[in-house]
């Protein structure tokens, strides 16, 4: 019991080693390589599947339209209020 005892004590009082070293790890993998990386990457840009496919394009052409045009409009009506104040 002794013995136990003096070995847990010379554990306890000597330094631990230290030593400097770099972990790296492997990079992680995803599958096979043919596998796409996003499930539905196959179907992703099947433009012609679209359901309401003329609803959702006008109202998305129509948007990014009134937003170009519309931002610079309110961006110098924004300027001018503010130089005539």
């Amino acid at each position: 019991m002794s013995g136990a005892l003096g070995a847990l004590r010379r554990s306890l009082t000597q330094a631990p080693k230290l030593t400097r070293s770099v972990k790296t790890s492997n990079a992680a993998r995803a599958g096979h390589a043919d596998e796409p990386h996003y499930i539905h990457a196959e179907h992703m840009y099947e433009t012609w599947n679209i359901k309401n496919k003329q609803l959702k394009w006008g109202v998305a052409i129509t948007t990014f339209v009134v937003a170009g045009f519309g931002l610079p409009v309110v961006a110098i009506r924004y300027s001018n209020s503010k130089l005539a104040a």
